[in-house]
């Protein structure tokens, strides 16, 4: 069968290949990118969707000009979000899972997949002390949150997944740092965005553990149904780890599922020392481990661990005798995810592990320890600038004298000099720069220095 206009994808590979080298190009040149705002790039571009199909040349032109218009992530420039860079293995194996395209449902349809998909999934609890694990990759962190909140529900109550809510009001608990997906699972778990308790956190971003127990407590009294404390394990703006081993003990005196999200923070557990950052985390029952963001794989990678064999299974199985026909459950992932087609995110982080082993993910993490303490120490020390504290993890929170931090990471943003946002911290906004890049080294964190002083004086001066 004929795609039209006809082709035959020997030929777009040559064309794909060729535009990607002239990506890696774009992305070797240090010279700064100026944003272009989106009215420009509207105009300037060819959007609009054909009636009649266009010659290959030209579809390769339109899109060579709107990834030219595209921000590269992978530039050292780019110092925005918690993912950054690229791990070429995994890059190289995402563009041949796009040529597989299997889904992830059955054994019968994606084949060996779903052996590499298991593999990940007891390799990777094993560094959380999980010995007898579940797990599912699922396209982001705030979905493996939504299904760790999920099984806490289902096991508070196990009705409610059949029958709904029995009148009682339900509750999840989570610090007042954590990540916006928790309200949003809430409010699709028929739990309500009302009844997340946000707890207070110290001074370093850390929930309080006295706080959440006198929460529970009152709930309790009150006639509430706990169903999940979700534990923050590297919070997207100061990198805080809650006290995993403090949270699980007020847990389990109430017999409540602990979820930890380290869609950011997990990838400390490969680093053979600042691993104690999660102590405790073989006490929680479920986790969120984002490998597209410190880990470098492509877009998106979020692995959901489940300690307790049959859980996960428990929460979202869904029989379907048109689907599942063959094999046992095990070889049958998708009776452990909440989706039916589902993209093979496994073989990207397979080929990674394959390339670099437990030890390579270790150097790392060192080497961006290594950065985030070069920058704190270089800000401490600078009378430009003024660190909120020190780091520790990858984000590093700061501030240049005497310029509004907001209006400084746009003028960076629009020069193209940087691409780095700001944040809240302690009720005053702050610049965030986020070290998650291994290509970068301090003559680029240097370099940035320098750019954001030679702005805050043009910006003084206008």
């Amino acid at each position: 069968m004929l795609d039209y206009p006809p082709f035959t994808m020997q030929s777009l590979l040559k064309d794909t290949f060729e535009l990607a080298e002239k990506l890696l190009q774009l992305e070797q040149n240090s010279e700064p990118i100026p944003r272009q705002s989106p009215e420009e790039l509207a105009e300037k571009l060819v959007l609009s969707l054909p009636s009649d199909g266009v010659a290959q040349a030209e579809v390769f032109s339109r899109l060579e000009a709107i990834l030219q218009a595209t921000p590269k992530t992978s530039s050292t420039r780019f110092l925005n979000q918690l993912f950054g860079g690229r791990q070429n293995y995994a890059a190289a194996a995402d563009m041949i899972t796009s040529l597989l395209n299997v889904s992830m449902y059955t054994y019968k349809a994606a084949g060996a997949q779903v052996l590499v998909e298991q593999q990940l999934v007891q390799h990777m609890a094993g560094f959380a002390g999980f010995s007898n694990a579940e797990g599912i990759i699922c396209p982001g962190g705030s979905l493996a949150n939504f299904i760790g909140m999920m099984m806490g529900r289902d096991r508070a109550n196990p009705n409610f997944k059949e029958h709904g809510s029995d009148g009682r009001t339900h509750t999840f608990y989570v610090s007042a740092q954590s990540h916006y997906s928790v309200d949003k699972a809430a409010a699709m778990l028929g739990i309500g965005r009302q009844n997340v308790r946000k707890i207070k956190c110290d001074y370093y971003g850390r929930i309080s553990v006295d706080d959440l127990a006198v929460a529970i407590e009152n709930d309790i009294a009150d006639g509430c149904m706990p169903c999940a404390v979700i534990a923050t394990c590297g919070t997207t703006v100061l990198g805080a780890f809650d006290p995993l081993r403090e949270m699980a003990e007020v847990c389990r005196k109430h017999n409540i599922w602990l979820h930890a999200d380290g869609a950011f923070g997990g990838a400390a557990l490969l680093h053979k020392q600042q691993r104690v950052l999660l102590d405790g985390i073989e006490h929680t029952d479920s986790i969120t481990w984002d490998a597209h963001k410190v880990m470098g794989v492509p877009l998106t990678c979020s692995m959901l661990l489940c300690k307790h064999q049959g859980k996960l299974s428990k929460s979202v199985q869904q029989d379907a005798e048109y689907l599942f026909q063959a094999d046992n459950e095990e070889l049958n992932p998708g009776l452990r995810s909440i989706q039916c087609g589902r993209r093979n995110d496994a073989l990207k982080l397979w080929a990674a592990w394959q390339a670099v082993g437990d030890n390579g993910w270790h150097q790392r993490l060192d080497k961006l320890f290594s950065l985030a303490k070069f920058a704190a120490d270089y800000i401490e020390q600078s009378p430009d600038f003024e660190l909120c504290q020190r780091p520790d993890y990858l984000t590093v929170c700061f501030n240049a004298k005497d310029a509004d931090p907001v209006q400084l990471c746009d003028l960076l943003h629009a020069s193209g000099e940087a691409i780095i946002g700001h944040a809240n911290v302690r009720g005053e906004k702050v610049i965030r720069l986020v070290l998650v890049n291994p290509d970068l080294d301090t003559s680029d964190l240097l370099l940035l220095f320098e750019n954001i002083v030679a702005t805050r004086a043009r910006f003084i001066s206008a």
